[in-house]
């Protein structure tokens, strides 16, 4: 927004953010040298203060003032020091205004998913990779993709699900950021809202699948919210989304199971013994799965 809008804000301030290298052609739609603060953390995992020097520096050689704050031991995580970016970034933002009024500049961009030839066999490649179980193959295949095309929304997201099955959980929830800021899907939102519910941050896991669902009603998305609910005792909304789960799936195993337990903690044994049979009729493989669960919360036993 400080390139495309520069005569529409007076000033930015951001916290954890960088451009491209290849970004020169978006600072030379900037009309006027909009003043920039970036705050950022010396350990952000998505954000590496590598990444954002090199920000600073792009922006500064092309006249840009540039006032990068780098927060010591601070990762990505906003909210903990939220008061204080805050008030960093307002100290800065209200020193500055406009010339005159604010303008507005439409822009015109090419179609969504128009990527070139090559970047759509490069991605399809991926894909061939991603199903034969061959991971580097994959990541290979869809950053050519990415590299051809830098907003190949579907590229980021699929190597995002590769770095995520082997396990290189930042790697994976910086494409899947990428690839919700270029084109928002459920997918995307699924994928990293799986990665915060993880890493224990519910409510951010909890935001990302009430987008996902926002964007697409899927049996899979109030399933992923409603565990993220019990996980955090909101059974009620927990119990909601499940029946939201079931009726837009009925043979979705996994909400009846889900829902069973809820039951089963709250005393209604019928209802609970209801839900897991019709659930593990659907899918006996969830067994392994829930049954030690579910001896532990039966009376008795």
């Amino acid at each position: 927004m400080s390139l495309y809008e520069s005569e529409y804000f007076a000033a930015t301030a951001i916290h954890a953010g960088a451009l491209y290298a290849e970004a020169n052609v978006l600072i030379d739609l900037a009309k006027r040298k909009t003043p920039i603060q970036i705050q950022v953390g010396t350990v952000d995992a998505f954000f590496p203060l590598t990444t954002v020097r090199a920000t600073r520096d792009l922006l500064s050689g092309h006249g840009f003032s540039v006032q990068l704050i780098e927060i010591p031991q601070h990762d990505h995580w906003y909210y903990d020091l939220a008061p204080k970016i805050n008030q960093v970034a307002w100290d800065f933002l209200k020193s500055y205004e406009l010339p005159g009024e604010p303008r507005y500049e439409e822009y015109k961009f090419r179609a969504e998913g128009r990527s070139s030839q090559e970047a759509t066999e490069q991605y399809n490649r991926g894909i061939e990779f991603q199903r034969k179980g061959d991971l580097p193959g994959a990541i290979a295949a869809y950053t050519r993709a990415i590299e051809l095309d830098r907003k190949y929304a579907d590229a980021y997201n699929n190597r995002g699900v590769a770095y995520l099955t082997q396990k290189d959980y930042a790697a994976a929830a910086a494409d899947f950021s990428r690839s919700i800021e270029l084109a928002p899907s459920d997918a995307a939102y699924n994928n990293r809202g799986g990665i915060y519910f993880s890493q224990k941050k519910t409510e951010e896991a909890i935001a990302d699948f009430s987008a996902a669902v926002k964007l697409k009603a899927s049996a899979e998305g109030y399933a992923n919210r409603g565990v993220a609910y019990q996980q955090t005792n909101r059974d009620e909304l927990a119990l909601a989304d499940y029946a939201q789960a079931i009726e837009l799936n009925p043979r979705f195993g996994r909400a009846y199971v889900l829902r069973g337990l809820i039951s089963l903690k709250s005393g209604s044994s019928s209802l609970a013994e209801r839900d897991f049979e019709k659930g593990f009729q659907l899918d006996p493989s969830l067994h392994a799965e829930f049954d030690p669960m579910i001896k532990q919360l039966r009376p008795n036993q």
